[in-house]
C-alpha cells in the first residue's frame, strides 16, 4: 500500500497538464515562431532581394559632385596668375559592358533568392519532421505509462486476492511473493518511464516555445494512409532538390562572371564644369562647359589568373552535379522503400490488434480457470506479462506508423 500512495503522489508531480490540447500542426506553427533557424533562414531570403535590387543598381549611372583643389607658384612667362586651381564638376560614370559579368549579376541574384526559398521550405520540413517525432515520442510515453499503470493495477488486485487465498490455504504463500515482485518491478519501469516523460516534455517545450503541454492527440486515421498518393516525380521535385538544383545554376552563373574576365570592359565618363582653371582653360583657351570620354579596358595577361577562375568553377559545377545525382538516388530509393515499408506496417498493426485482443481474452480466461484450481499461479501471471507486452508492441508499431506517414509526405516536399 505504500508504494500505492507514493505513486499517486507521483501521479500528481507528473500529470499536472493545463486543460486545452496542443495538435500536431498547433505544436508545428508555435515552433515557427520561434524557431532560431527557420526565422534566420527567412532573413536571408530578404537579404536575397536586396542583393538583387544590388545588382540592379550596378547597371545604374553614378552621378556625383567633384571638386579639385591645388596650389602652385606662378612660373615664368606662363599665363597663370592665380595659385589657388580649382576645378569644380558634376561627374557622370555608366558602365557600357562589363564582359557580361553585370548581366551574370542578375542571373546569380535571382537563382539565389530561388535557391533560399528552396532552403527556407526545406527548412520548415526539418522544423515539422523534429517537432513530429517529439510530439510522438511524447504521446508513446505517456501511452507506456498508462499501460505499466493499467499493469500495475491488475497485480495489486492479484496480489490481494492471492493474499486473501493464501489466509485460508488455497494459495501457496510463493504465489504471493512472486506477484508481489512483478509488481513491485513493474513500478520500478513505471517511475523510470516518468522520469523519462520529463525529458521528453522538457524536448517538445523546447521546441515549441510553450510553458506547458496540453494533451496530445493521434494525429492521422490509419484508414486513410494510402502510400499510393505520392509519386516519385514529387519527391524529385520537393525543396532538398530544388536547393541542389538551383546551386547548379548558380555555378554556372559564376563560371559565365569567370569567363567575361576574358572581354573588354567599356564604360563612359563625363564632366560638367561648374569651375574650371587651369592650363587646359588658359593656355588652348576652351571655353567648353563639358566633356565626355569612352574608356576600354581589355586585359591580355594576368598570370592565367582568369583561366584558373573559370576551371575552378567548373570543377565546383561537377562537385555539385555530382551530390545532385547522389541526392536523387538516395531520396528516390528511401522513397520506394517508404511507400513499401507502409503497407507491410499497416498490415502488422491490424495482425498485432487481433493478437492484442486474442492475449486479453486469454488471460481472462486463465483467471477463471485459475479460481477453478484448474492452472497455477504462474501461469496467470505468464499471460498477463504475454498480454502486456503484445499490447506495448502494438503500442509502438502505431506511432512508428504514424511517422512513417509523416515521412512520406516531408520527403514528397509536403506538410501532412
Amino acid at each position: 500500500m505504500l508504494m500505492l500512495k507514493y505513486l499517486s503522489i507521483i501521479s500528481i508531480l507528473f500529470f499536472h497538464l493545463p486543460s486545452f490540447s496542443l495538435s500536431l500542426n498547433e505544436a508545428f506553427e508555435f515552433a515557427k515562431k520561434q524557431n532560431s533557424k527557420y526565422l534566420n533562414t527567412s532573413i536571408d531570403t530578404e537579404i536575397a532581394k536586396r542583393q538583387k535590387s544590388l545588382a540592379y543598381a550596378g547597371l545604374a549611372p553614378n552621378l556625383s559632385f567633384r571638386q579639385d583643389s591645388s596650389w602652385q607658384d606662378p612660373a615664368g612667362n606662363n599665363k597663370i596668375k592665380d595659385e589657388l586651381i580649382q576645378n569644380k564638376r558634376i561627374f557622370l560614370q555608366q558602365a557600357l559592358f562589363q564582359g557580361g559579368a553585370e548581366y551574370q549579376a542578375i542571373k546569380i541574384s535571382n537563382n539565389n533568392i530561388a535557391r533560399i526559398k528552396a532552403t527556407f521550405n526545406n527548412a520548415g520540413l526539418n522544423l515539422y519532421a523534429s517537432i513530429a517525432q517529439s510530439y510522438l515520442d511524447l504521446m508513446a510515453v505517456d501511452q507506456e505509462i498508462k499501460t505499466l499503470d493499467e499493469q500495475y493495477k491488475l497485480l495489486e488486485k492479484r496480489v490481494r486476492l492471492l493474499q486473501q487465498r493464501a489466509k485460508i490455504g488455497r494459495s501457496k504463500p510463493s504465489d504471493v511473493v512472486a506477484a508481489q515482485s512483478q509488481m513491485a518491478r513493474i513500478y520500478a519501469e513505471l517511475v523510470k518511464t516518468r522520469s523519462n516523460r520529463q525529458l521528453t516534455v522538457a524536448n517538445l517545450k523546447s521546441l515549441t516555445g510553450l510553458e506547458q503541454i496540453g494533451p496530445l492527440s493521434i494525429p492521422f486515421d490509419i484508414d486513410s494512409m494510402q502510400a499510393t498518393k505520392f509519386k516519385l516525380e514529387q519527391v524529385l521535385d520537393a525543396p532538398l532538390i530544388k536547393e541542389k538544383e538551383f546551386e547548379i545554376a548558380l555555378a554556372k552563373n559564376y563560371i559565365s562572371t569567370a569567363r567575361s574576365e576574358f572581354l573588354p570592359s567599356v564604360d563612359l565618363t563625363g564632366n560638367y564644369f561648374l569651375q574650371r582653371d587651369g592650363l587646359r582653360n588658359i593656355v588652348i583657351n576652351d571655353k567648353e562647359d563639358w566633356e565626355l570620354n569612352i574608356n576600354l579596358t581589355w586585359e591580355l595577361f594576368s598570370g592565367r589568373s582568369t583561366v584558373h577562375k573559370a576551371r575552378i568553377e567548373k570543377l565546383n559545377l561537377l562537385k555539385t552535379e555530382v551530390s545532385l545525382n547522389d541526392l536523387k538516388q538516395q531520396q528516390g530509393k528511401h522513397f520506394q522503400a517508404l511507400t513499401e515499408r507502409l503497407d507491410l506496417q499497416k498490415q502488422t498493426l491490424n495482425a498485432m490488434s487481433k493478437a492484442e485482443q486474442l492475449a486479453k481474452k486469454h488471460y481472462q480466461q486463465l483467471q477463471k480457470e485459475y479460481a477453478q484450481g484448474l492452472i497455477t499461479n504462474l501461469d496467470v501471471l505468464q499471460s498477463l506479462n504475454e498480454y502486456l507486452a503484445i499490447k506495448r508492441m502494438f503500442e509502438r508499431e502505431n506511432y512508428s506508423l504514424q511517422m512513417a506517414w509523416i515521412e512520406i509526405h516531408l520527403l514528397a516536399g509536403k506538410i501532412p
